[in-house]
């Protein structure tokens, strides 16, 4: 990554506020660091509420009102949303793997406003935690060059700190464990984790007591004062061994093979095998394909959920089916 002398100077500005006082730091000297190192006509912030269980606009810098809400209300429910989320880089327009420029984003509400290009990075603080999106927009195609994009992905862990630390506190929600009196600290755990993420719900399966067992975590309200969780017994489906389930969360998160293989500590070698076998047990053509499908009938690995490699990206927002803010 190329960084100017004025990104450098922006980053460590970023750094110093992330790690100091907030009484110094306003939405307005956020955003005009930001623009003096990437150069955007309007951007706004949008924060994760982990209590209300959707996202809600934190602060807007050139956007006219209906755009902002669209940008806090309606895009975190979209395939391009989900997939900045799971990817972890930040997004351009002309990044997507399908034509973006067709899209009813680009068509109905930012072409109109006269603006040509876009990016959107994903805010994840340095402990993993979701707290929002930072959307930016320019008036000239291609104006987010492979060097701003790096810039942002390098510091957005810091904006993420800057919005954490200025955001609200919420209550946490009540666990209410349907199994008996006591639930498991794994449960507690994995519910802590859903809690604090954007989805409505997350299906997990969890080797317990000689037994699989598929678990299921449920917010049943928007304002998110509970988190219900249940289990019962079942088996592996598709025939997947323990170590297939792993790879198949991974699948789900949209990892690469390079990306498995450090986060599983086995060469990229052994996760390719793996992949193939996990694609040809769930009949499926592509990763993307069976990603849908983990997702969607809960191919989970909890492990994965309680110890915070699978948790920030498979409970991005809409992740579940049943995103709040649709």
């Amino acid at each position: 990554m190329h960084c100017s002398s004025e990104q450098l100077r922006v980053a460590g500005e970023l750094g110093r506020l992330a790690g100091a006082a907030r009484d110094d730091l306003t939405a307005a000297s956020l955003f005009e660091l930001l623009r003096s190192a990437c150069g955007f006509v309007a951007a706004n912030l949008v924060r994760w509420d982990a209590h209300r269980g959707c996202h809600v606009g934190a602060s807007n810098h050139g956007y006219d009102g209906d755009l902002d809400r669209y940008m806090v209300e309606q895009f975190p429910t979209t395939v391009p949303s989900k997939r900045i989320v799971a990817g972890r880089l930040p997004l351009r327009i002309d990044d997507d793997p399908y034509d973006f420029r067709d899209s009813e984003t680009f068509l109905e509400q930012l072409q109109p406003r006269g603006f040509d290009d876009g990016l959107t990075a994903a805010l994840f603080t340095e402990d993993e935690v979701y707290v929002g999106m930072l959307h930016m927009s320019a008036e000239r195609r291609r104006h987010f060059d492979d060097d701003i994009r790096d810039f942002v992905h390098a510091v957005s862990f810091l904006v993420a700190g800057i919005v954490a630390a200025s955001s609200p506190e919420t209550p946490r929600p009540t666990l209410r464990w349907r199994n008996g009196d006591e639930p498991p600290m794994k449960i507690v755990r994995a519910a802590e984790r859903f809690a604090a993420g954007p989805s409505a719900s997350l299906r997990a399966l969890w080797h317990h007591e000689g037994m699989w067992q598929q678990v299921e975590f449920t917010r049943p309200t928007v304002s998110g004062e509970h988190v219900d969780v249940s289990a019962r017994p079942e088996p592996l489906p598709y025939g997947l061994t323990r170590r297939e389930l792993q790879i198949a969360t991974t699948l789900a998160m949209g990892m690469a093979n390079k990306a498995i293989a450090t986060n599983l500590q086995i060469s990229p070698r052994t996760v390719g095998k793996h992949v193939e076998r996990v694609l040809a047990k769930l009949e499926c053509s592509s990763r993307s394909q069976a990603a849908v499908i983990c997702v969607q009938e809960g191919v989970i690995d909890l492990d994965l959920v309680v110890d915070g490699r699978a948790t920030s990206r498979l409970l991005g927002p809409g992740c579940s089916g049943r995103p709040y803010a649709e």
